[in-house]
């Protein structure tokens, strides 16, 4: 504890102090310099507010000068050096527009100063050469967008496919508020590559395809034949023995439709040149659903079974109960149209009602909101309304021989009500009490206290008091006598 410059001891006795007043004085000695630490126990020392401020455990209100109220400093909590955990649940899943997807178990359930998660990539599966593309707060998930232009070009060697596409190894840290970083989640790294975009394979196949020979089959115009006479033309044709190709056209007036079929040992393609094309069940009426329908360049189905599907883009209508299900093959909806899920991710939500158990949020705006209860570290408020004072509000009060406080509790509350005091050296001990005032002026004695000589006191006692009417809690001396000085503290209301 850091020193002061005060004076601890006092000058000895004269000799001329009569021997009758000498065990008084030498009493008062012991006490006083007990007090200030130069003499007996260190432990008996009394603190006083010097020491405090001095050693930065309290703040002078008003500087130099304690009745102006003081405020406690909380010392700073060390840093948390404990090293997060290893993630888990990590995986990585190509999508669309260039992206990869990236996921993980949430981490605030295995330890609690979580921080942020570092997420590196690198082209090989080498971590040393891995490079740290991004950070992770409060979630657990990432999209990595590696590509920004359009897909590779198509590969010369194999003109049916195009090139694939590049694709990346993952790995994920956690990292705790105190920069403290875990390990890694593999040392192997995860693979994964982004999903090629749809329409690019769509306008990539069909040149290749619209540059086959069988495609030039269908289309060419039939020879001999004017464009304003109507043709049937059935072709069967096998090239040396390295290609097999059938055709059958219908010319009428140039405009040519048909199918074919191809196949050179290594590649068998089937066409069908037409505006619609169709698949019916036999025996069915005609006005009956197709099941399958091309018509203007678009697909119609009716009902499918699709194992796996990659899909950009798309509109759903409702999704009823059970109709979207998780890699477990669980639900993801639930009863009644409610969505549930381990986990999502959105960047704007607009819910009704929203019930969570647990939820982790960087930045909330919340225009209404009741909370049943809550545990916050630390809390900034420009404006504090509470209803009713249903909370623990403290109001002091000090004098030198009474101090009171008068409030009105606008419900049936607890009171805590504390007093403190102090007694000059010297003089003659009298009682201190503390007292409730009701409105009709009773006065009732809740507590009493009788200080020793030069020194301090306390009480403290919890008082029920009827809602909407005023009381008033005081602390005082029986007795005006001598130096005394009284604070009371009210700890109130309290539900």
């Amino acid at each position: 504890m850091q020193a002061t410059n005060r004076r601890r001891t006092l000058p000895p006795l004269s000799p001329k102090v009569p021997s009758e007043m000498r065990p008084l004085f030498q009493a008062i000695m012991e006490i006083i310099e007990t007090g200030e630490g130069s003499r007996g126990d260190s432990l008996d020392r009394k603190l006083t507010y010097r020491d405090l401020v001095s050693n930065g455990m309290i703040k002078l209100r008003v500087p130099g000068n304690p009745d102006g109220g003081i405020d406690i400093i909380v010392p700073d909590t060390p840093p948390d050096m404990t090293v997060p955990p290893k993630p888990t649940g990590f995986s990585a899943q190509g999508s669309f527009f260039g992206m990869i997807n990236l996921s993980w178990d949430m981490p605030h359930g295995t330890y609690g100063n979580h921080g942020y998660t570092n997420i590196y990539r690198s082209e090989t599966d080498n971590f040393g050469q891995a490079i740290l593309i991004g950070q992770e707060g409060a979630g657990g998930f990432y999209t990595d967008v590696v590509r920004q232009d359009a897909p590779a070009p198509i590969n010369p060697d194999e003109p049916s496919e195009p090139v694939p596409l590049k694709g990346y190894y993952y790995w994920i840290t956690f990292v705790s508020e105190s920069d403290v970083e875990g390990p890694l989640n593999s040392s192997a790294g995860t693979y994964a590559i982004p999903l090629p975009d749809a329409r690019y394979l769509l306008e990539q196949l069909s040149g290749q395809l619209g540059e086959s020979e069988l495609e030039q089959a269908l289309r060419d115009r039939l020879e001999g034949i004017e464009w304003s006479q109507t043709a049937i033309e059935e072709q069967s044709k096998v090239v040396q023995g390295l290609s097999a190709q059938y055709t059958l056209k219908l010319n009428v007036n140039g405009y040519i439709s048909g199918f074919g079929a191809y196949n050179n040992g290594s590649v068998a393609d089937f066409a069908i040149l037409a505006d619609r094309f169709w698949i019916a069940r036999p025996g069915v009426p005609s006005s009956a659903v197709k099941p399958f329908m091309v018509v203007n360049g678009k697909v119609y189905i009716d009902s499918a079974f699709i194992r796996e599907a990659s899909i950009q883009e798309g509109q759903l209508g409702p999704i009823t109960f059970g109709k979207i299900f998780d890699k477990a093959g669980l639900p993801v909806t639930s009863v009644a149209g409610k969505l549930k899920a381990d986990y999502i991710e959105v960047d704007e939500l607009f819910a009704a009602y929203l019930n969570a158990k647990k939820a982790f949020i960087d930045t909330a705006h919340i225009k209404d909101a009741t909370i049943d209860r809550a545990h916050i570290k630390d809390l900034a408020v420009d404006t504090l309304k509470i209803a009713d004072e249903a909370v623990l509000i403290p109001r002091a009060a000090n004098g030198f021989y009474f101090a009171q406080i008068t409030m009105v509790s606008p419900v049936i509350t607890k009171v805590v009500m504390i007093g403190t005091f102090a007694q000059g050296l010297g003089r003659q001990s009298k009682p201190v009490s503390l007292y409730m005032i009701a409105p009709s002026g009773e006065t009732v004695i809740v507590a009493t206290e009788t200080p020793i000589q030069a020194t301090t006191g306390a009480m403290a006692v919890v008082v029920q008091i009827p809602a909407n009417q005023e009381y008033t809690f005081k602390i005082g001396a029986h007795e005006h006598v001598g130096d005394m000085r009284c604070a009371i503290t009210v700890l109130g209301v309290k539900r």
